[in-house]
């Protein structure tokens, strides 16, 4: 085990990007992060969090919503 310190974290990540009422649960305005092909989407008034794929369709940015079902 190292005595590395770990960076100091001042606070959550920024959004990459903001889209105002879009959240399914809530029409809330939804901040979102990006990460290779994939989104992650957060309500700011909910907290409804939902996790896509992203690609592009005729010069439109289109997000799947991935679902997954609990057991």
């Amino acid at each position: 085990m190292s005595n590395t310190p770990k960076p100091e974290v001042t606070g959550p990540a920024a959004s990459e990007m903001e889209m105002s009422g879009s959240c399914p649960a809530c029409q809330g305005d939804v901040s979102v992060r990006f990460t290779g092909r994939r989104a992650t989407s957060v309500c700011r008034k909910c907290g409804y969090v939902v996790h896509s794929i992203v690609h592009q369709q005729g010069g439109q940015i289109v997000f799947e919503q991935l679902v997954r079902a609990a057991a």
